[in-house]
């Protein structure tokens, strides 16, 4: 029906110190194939760009002050979508669902930040921004990888288990 179903949120409205930050999800525009099928059967994948131009203006509305996407899509169509984010007033956007890249820079005046899967990586962005002026002033990606750490125990022995359950041993 054209319609965001009842149990999704398009985005939220963070406070962080008096900044209002919109932070918008996006979904690969492949979940209905590269998901259950029968699970998304009743709805529409629209592309990314019409997707943000209708959300946008709503979380502005809300009030939003700066706005990140926390998207589940791959780095080329992140770098496809940069001058569409830029023209939206975008500042960030995450990627994940493609699982080899590891990214930090800035695309069209976009953060794009990417990180590998597994936790094995992650992405910080510092933005510096103006409430008086009501702008971004800097911002400054960043990745780093997961080194030198322990595997939480408890974790692996549930992930041990149902490796084993779907392995057949």
């Amino acid at each position: 029906g054209g319609e965001i179903p009842g149990f999704a949120t398009s985005y939220i409205i963070k406070d962080i110190d008096g900044l209002m930050i919109g932070i918008l999800g996006l979904t690969t525009t492949t979940t209905p194939y590269s998901t259950f099928p029968d699970h998304v059967a009743d709805y529409d994948f629209i592309d990314y760009a019409t997707a943000l131009e209708y959300i946008v203006p709503q979380a502005k509305e809300d009030g939003a002050d700066l706005l990140i996407v926390a998207g589940h899509i791959c780095y080329p169509e992140i770098i496809a979508l940069a001058p569409t984010l830029h023209t939206l007033g975008i500042s960030v956007i995450g990627g994940g669902h493609c699982h080899n890249d590891l990214v930090g820079e800035i695309v069209n005046g976009v953060v794009v930040i990417k990180t590998t899967a597994f936790m094995q990586s992650y992405a910080k962005v510092e933005i510096t921004y103006d409430k008086v002026e009501k702008e971004v002033v800097s911002m400054e990606p960043s990745v780093y990888l997961n080194e030198n750490g322990s595997p939480n125990q408890a974790i692996s022995d549930v992930v041990s288990y149902w490796r084993t359950q779907t392995d057949g041993e």
